[in-house]
């Protein structure tokens, strides 16, 4: 619909107005001029109200037939064209178009009706055999009822279209706001995965700072030093229960040190994975854990997308690269769908050390690459 529907439908109604008039002119004999007005307006009645056709369709509707049936009886019996009938049937279409079914179906009716009854009286004033009219009734009446019919079909069609996109613009709005809410949900548990991972290490690190300071004997400040570790690991507890509260279960911290049974894993599946040559070192604990985290969501997708297939996973620093390439995709392998949240998560995970995560097609197959620059320790 335009930006103003009733000046394109004034437009409209104004130009079938000059095209009925002009018609007459080009096929009936010049009219005088006193009987000028009452022509014009006659000529006018089943065209001007098609300036409402979008604004009021019904309303529109029913001043076009009304104005149809009083051209028909008056100025229509002296031509030879019945250009009024295409006015009809343009607010038919209109009524079809922006009405509900019901209603538009009787204006349907409605028409059929008004092109059928001056047609059929005419046959039946013919004096012709009464098998002949009964003939020719009967397929007039379909021919002239055939035509409203097609017309309603046509607007109602798109009537029913202009919805059908409408509610499909609506689905996939709330779709693409549900995605956007997953994928909030997906960085916030992955999030709470990663808080737990580094709770592990740096509690670790934190028990042994206050350990130590517990073997100094009789020295006050070593006794305020494990007070500390121990204050900051409960207070460090506490943060971590806030980051995890309603995301999903954390799971124990893991190291490229699992990576071996990580594989024998993903083998099992069918795939035929090699391993890196030698695992990095001079990592921190929780480097090794993302780490380890990234390959295994990508293998975890290797298994879903791809099936049994080669995989070759290659881990090398300054910076620390993970790269995890898998080979086409398993002939009759019925990939299952997935929602990209893995690779959120990932991406967040490799952001922490300010690297990046690109996964994309690479050569017959897929591969997933992250750069790590600051994960090495100085």
């Amino acid at each position: 619909m335009t930006k103003h529907p009733f000046r394109a439908d004034a437009a409209l109604a104004a130009g079938c107005s000059v095209w009925h008039i002009g018609g007459w002119l080009a096929i009936g004999p010049v009219p005088s001029a006193g009987q000028a007005a009452l022509l014009g307006a006659a000529m006018c009645l089943p065209t001007l109200p098609l300036a409402w056709r979008r604004t009021r369709p019904w309303v529109s509707f029913c001043g076009v037939v009304a104005g149809y049936c009083i051209w028909l009886f008056t100025v229509g019996p002296h031509m030879t064209g019945q250009i009024g009938m295409i006015f009809v049937m343009i607010s038919l279409y209109s009524a079809a178009r922006w009405t509900a079914r019901p209603r538009s179906l009787v204006a349907a009716v409605i028409v059929g009706t008004v092109l059928a009854v001056p047609e059929l009286a005419r046959t039946a004033a013919s004096g012709a055999p009464v098998a002949e009219v009964v003939l020719e009734g009967t397929a007039l009446t379909a021919f002239l009822f055939g035509i409203p019919v097609c017309v309603w079909l046509a607007g109602n069609g798109r009537r029913r279209a202009h919805e059908d996109a409408a509610r499909l613009r609506e689905l996939a709005e709330r779709l693409r706001a549900e995605r956007e809410l997953n994928a909030r949900h997906a960085v916030l548990t992955e999030r709470a995965r990663i808080a737990g991972d580094l709770h592990d290490v740096v509690a670790g690190q934190v028990s042994a700072i206050a350990l130590t300071a517990r073997t100094v004997e009789g020295s006050e400040q070593a006794r305020l030093i494990a007070a500390t570790a121990d204050q900051a690991l409960e207070d460090m507890r506490r943060i971590i229960g806030l980051l995890a509260d309603g995301a999903e279960e954390i799971e124990p911290r893991a190291s490229l040190a699992d990576l071996d049974r990580l594989i024998k894993i993903v083998e099992g599946a069918g795939c035929r994975v090699t391993g890196p040559a030698s695992l990095p070192r001079s990592l921190s604990s929780s480097v090794e854990t993302s780490a380890y985290r990234i390959i295994q969501e990508a293998l975890t997708n290797v298994v879903k997308h791809a099936g049994p297939t080669d995989v070759q996973i290659s881990l090398t620093q300054a910076p620390l690269t993970i790269t995890v390439t898998n080979g086409p995709k398993a002939h009759g392998h019925e990939a299952e769908s997935g929602s990209g949240l893995g690779m959120i998560g990932l991406r967040e995970r490799a952001a922490l050390y300010g690297g990046t995560l690109e996964a994309g097609p690479h050569r017959d197959g897929w591969r997933v690459r992250a750069v790590l620059p600051t994960a090495e320790r100085p």
